[in-house]
């Protein structure tokens, strides 16, 4: 019976909480399989779900079913009704299950500590740059008007100038869709080196006014202007991660990085971004080499609007008239907000750590209740040995200490074990981990100290009862 409804009552919270993870699932999950957002409780799943339930159920009330079916009758009767011998094996036997529990417990507490620390860190992580009130969107110039490079870029320069005037736009500026291809760094003036010893960086062509929508601050000599065409000599803007490996104890400005293309003179130094990946604890920060669109043209852009104030996405009907006004058959699409791009590089990390501190709220849960069942039955048992006990003075204080001591040096034990598994378990979290060890000790103190003040509260309220008993009934009772 027990089980049944226990069954029953599960179900009901699997149907609600499917819901829940639907609700939750990362967008690109969703786009690779759309069949994870359908999902419901089918007929597969209920069967599983009940025999389940039915195992557990019988391999659970077997054991102690067996345990008493071997009780010695005669010496049991001689015990009033209670065999000690019967008793300590059925005690180690549910102290062991509760250590075991607790154990699991503290494996899915630090787990869920650690993925919830690290997706703060994440959150958090200064980007060198901002989020607030920029729009994006993405162009992809076609037709027989755009088969030249200086063709696109003059498409390009009406575009800017256009969404520029734009009232209520602050800035404009266009980059090459956020990829960030890699590619080999050589410095012209420095001794040369092979070629798998040499650093690479990310290549972005962008506009002058790219790194204003962006808030990229100027480190040191002079942004892109609308002199850096591509009959005017190539410039390069890198960034201050390139500046600091490739230049630790001179001035990067006048000198000169080799690509294939040719040479291009650094102009000016720019602040790091972390930009569009999802980083580990392990990743370093990219190096990156800005050249202007002008010069070197990736034919699709991403054009970034940053907002004077307010919300961007009212400039889009704006920026869709101006397109039109040049060229009514050139599309624009994939109108996002920055901060939404940035959020959505975070939602796996999201959802794997909602999921994992679900499962460790359950597993602390479950531990309280193993502790609370096993104690309020152990105190039922010790009924008469505590009524003994107080009849001979014992204050409550005493009573207190003798029930909660028990479980508690299991609770220990418990702790233990499971900060031992953690240890080598968490480690398997290491590549999902941002800005955050493995072995965190400020994760693992916190977790240690909830997981004990859940069991203590456990244990405290059996252990206020055995306070209550009244002599004289403890000892009728036998």
């Amino acid at each position: 019976m027990l089980a049944v409804v226990g069954g029953a009552c599960g179900l009901l919270l699997a149907n609600w909480s499917i819901g829940f993870l639907v609700a939750g699932l990362p967008p690109d999950v969703v786009a690779k399989n759309s069949h994870v957002a359908r999902l419901t409780l089918d007929g597969w799943a209920l069967g599983f779900t009940f025999a389940l339930s039915l195992f557990t159920t019988i391999i659970f009330g077997l054991i102690p079913a067996i345990q008493v079916s071997g009780v010695n009758l005669n010496e049991a009767l001689k015990e009033g009704g209670r065999s000690d011998t019967q008793g300590r094996g059925q005690n180690r036997f549910r102290s062991l299950l509760v250590v075991t529990e607790i154990a699991l417990a503290m494996v899915l507490l630090v787990g869920a500590g650690l993925m919830t620390k690290s997706l703060w860190r994440f959150s958090n992580v200064d980007r060198g740059f901002e989020t607030a009130g920029v729009l994006t969107a993405r162009i992809d110039p076609f037709g027989d008007s755009y088969r030249e490079p200086h063709e696109i870029v003059a498409f390009y320069g009406q575009l800017l100038e256009r969404v520029a005037a734009i009232p209520g736009v602050k800035h404009a500026g266009l980059t090459n869709g956020f990829l960030d291809r890699n590619w080999q760094v050589a410095v012209e003036e420095h001794p040369e080196i092979p070629e798998d010893e040499r650093l690479s960086a990310a290549r972005n062509p962008v506009s002058a006014g790219y790194f204003g929508a962006m808030s990229i601050p100027l480190r040191a000599g002079r942004f892109f202007t609308e002199r850096d065409v591509e009959n005017a000599p190539q410039v390069a803007i890198i960034d201050e991660v390139l500046a600091r490996r490739h230049f630790p104890n001179e001035d990067p400005i006048g000198k000169h990085l080799r690509f294939e293309s040719g040479l291009r003179e650094i102009v000016g130094i720019v602040g790091a971004t972390r930009a569009w990946k999802r980083f580990t604890a392990g990743d370093v920060d990219a190096a990156r080499v800005y050249i202007p669109y002008q010069q070197e043209n990736w034919g699709t852009m991403a054009l970034i609007v940053k907002a004077q104030a307010g919300d961007p996405t009212k400039l889009i009907p704006a920026i869709r008239s101006e397109l039109a006004a040049i060229d009514k058959d050139q599309p624009i699409h994939s109108f996002t907000l920055l901060e939404e791009s940035v959020n959505e590089l975070s939602a796996d990390q999201r959802f794997s750590t909602l999921l994992m501190a679900a499962f460790a709220v359950i597993a602390a849960v479950l531990a309280a209740v193993g502790i609370y069942g096993v104690m309020s039955y152990s105190v039922t048992r010790r009924t008469q040995e505590i009524g003994i006990r107080m009849a001979l003075g014992a204050q409550t204080g005493n009573v207190m200490r003798l029930v909660v001591k028990q479980w508690m040096i299991l609770t220990a034990v418990g702790v233990t074990i499971g900060l031992l598994a953690s240890i080598g378990l968490t480690r398997l979290l290491e590549s999902f981990l941002f800005g955050v060890s493995a072995m965190d000790r400020a994760t693992y103190a916190l977790t240690t100290v909830l997981l004990l003040g859940v069991a203590l509260l456990a244990c405290y309220i059996p252990a206020r009862r055995a306070t209550k008993v009244d002599p004289m009934v403890a000892l009728r009772s036998e």
